[in-house]
């Protein structure tokens, strides 16, 4: 009779051990949404960045082409009014701050040419992130598929278990229910379901590890019986 008891008690254990790792799954679910959340974020905060960067580097070669324009402008200016000059030393001055017209100019293109450059980095940087983003838009869209399926599926499952439970538990004295109940509900900071009801090993209480006195053993080979060490519930497998 009493092999019987455990044996039922075993079984709605191993329900129990079910119904808390479905439970663990679905409280999962949240945190690994936020996971898939921040890849979104994290890949559209990159193409931002390459948007930010190529137009940056798009104002820039616009002020170039600006600077440039504008020196030439005025050494269109000074070339219009060269007809003009009358002496050699303003003809001579004229002269000069064409050159430093020109000189200028050459070293805006020579800019214009570093803009360059960095705006085909930056359109390939721009286009590189526009395609992480959709490809991250596609995967995480099956992944949230797939959380919602997983969150459904496991509810289910724990209705179930707990259904198919409960209708074992008419089958157990209801004092040795209430501390296996008692026993399961105390505090656990484990991520693992700990075990209330479990075999003596080589001598040995099957949680804890600790050796069991002989009456212990003795006691246990009738009924089940508290663990002196960590106060599981204790019997010999048959």
């Amino acid at each position: 009779m009493m092999q019987d008891i455990i044996a039922t008690l075993l079984e709605v254990q191993d329900k129990d051990i079910r119904v808390f790792n479905l439970r663990k799954q679905i409280e999962s679910v949240p945190a690994e949404k936020k996971k898939i959340e921040k890849l979104i974020h994290d890949s559209e905060e990159q193409l931002t960045r390459a948007k930010e960067t190529l137009q940056a580097t798009e104002a820039k070669i616009k002020e170039v082409e600006l600077e440039i324009a504008a020196h030439k402008e005025k050494i269109l200016n000074l070339q219009s009014k060269s007809t003009a000059i009358k002496k050699n030393d303003e003809y001579r001055a004229l002269l000069k701050e064409v050159d430093l017209h020109n000189k200028r100019i050459s070293e805006f293109e020579d800019k214009q040419l570093e803009h360059w450059e960095a705006l085909e980095k930056a359109k390939a940087e721009r286009a590189q992130a526009t395609k992480n983003r959709e490809a991250t838009q596609a995967r995480i869209q099956g992944a949230y598929e797939d959380l919602d399926v997983r969150d459904r599926n496991c509810t289910q499952q724990v209705d179930k278990v707990i259904a198919d439970r409960n209708a074992m538990l008419t089958n157990i004295p209801e004092d040795l229910l209430r501390i296996y109940q008692r026993l399961v509900d105390r505090p656990n900071r484990t991520k693992h379901f700990r075990k209330v009801l479990v075999p003596i090993q080589n001598g040995n209480c099957g949680g804890c590890f600790l050796a069991v006195t002989p009456n212990i053993k003795a006691l246990a080979k009738k009924k089940l019986v508290p663990c002196e060490n960590c106060g599981v519930l204790l019997f010999y497998e048959r």
